[in-house]
């Protein structure tokens, strides 16, 4: 289908069939790049208007709310053996997820990070650029 014919009626039924799956996170982050790339559309003049610009996160999946449950010590154990286990996971994905779980931040966060580099205990670490 052209851009320009995609409709508000063709963004309404998207969200409410990733709801039904069970990941209404993935419908508001679908919906929020839709409404992206639709603006991308319309600044490029390749569409007349953002059809999905009349939805907000109470179309899709909702109010999001912040998990309050963390991995039990048993949980971690068996979760960096299986990572061990499995061939695909290098040790640098292995440290580096384990790094996060240390910080409690998620990757974008130390992406983000200003100035470089993290402090741990008088040692530098670098961040990939």
């Amino acid at each position: 289908m052209p851009v320009r014919d995609v409709k508000p009626r063709h963004i309404h039924t998207m969200p409410p069939t990733i709801v039904e799956r069970g990941v209404p996170s993935i419908a508001n982050d679908v919906l929020r790049w839709t409404r992206r790339m639709f603006n991308c559309a319309v600044m490029r003049e390749l569409a007349d208007g953002n059809p999905a610009s009349a939805f907000d996160l109470n179309d899709a999946g909702g109010k999001e709310e912040s998990r309050t449950r963390a991995l039990s010590d048993d949980e971690l154990v068996k979760l960096f053996a299986a990572m061990r286990k499995t061939r695909e996971l290098t040790n640098q994905n292995l440290l580096t997820f384990k790094l996060l779980l240390m910080l409690a931040v998620r990757k974008q966060g130390i992406d983000q990070r200003q100035g470089g580099g993290i402090r741990l205990r008088a040692r530098h670490v670098g961040t990939a650029s």
